[in-house]
């Protein structure tokens, strides 16, 4: 047996408005994050993979480059710690092969 509930016109009206809030909040969260240039330092570990303290040793010892305005705080140019991920990369079997054919040839 079904039953019938009764709710007023102000209770659909908040249960309306709370289940769109719930929505456009999923949204949000779901919505990949535009790429920001500048970057904090919890920002720069998550793109690193890295911890927070492994990032400020790797500043101290001048591994990173970074900016630290007047604030006094860390940041970092997303541009930049992509370049230096990207320099460590090394070639692939399929790459050193075609260098060493290459110079093979010569």
């Amino acid at each position: 047996m079904s039953e019938v509930v009764v709710i007023s016109p102000s209770e659909l009206r908040s249960m309306i408005q709370e289940c769109v809030r719930n929505a456009i909040a999923e949204t949000k969260e779901q919505r990949p994050k535009p790429d920001k240039e500048l970057l904090n330092i919890k920002e720069a570990a998550e793109l690193l993979k890295l911890s927070p303290g492994t990032v400020y040793k790797m500043v101290s010892a001048k591994e990173l480059p970074y900016s630290k305005p007047r604030n006094g705080r860390l940041y970092f140019k997303r541009s930049e710690l992509m370049a230096l991920v990207s320099s460590g990369q090394r070639p692939t079997r399929r790459e050193v092969s075609e260098a060493v054919n290459e110079q093979l040839t010569k």
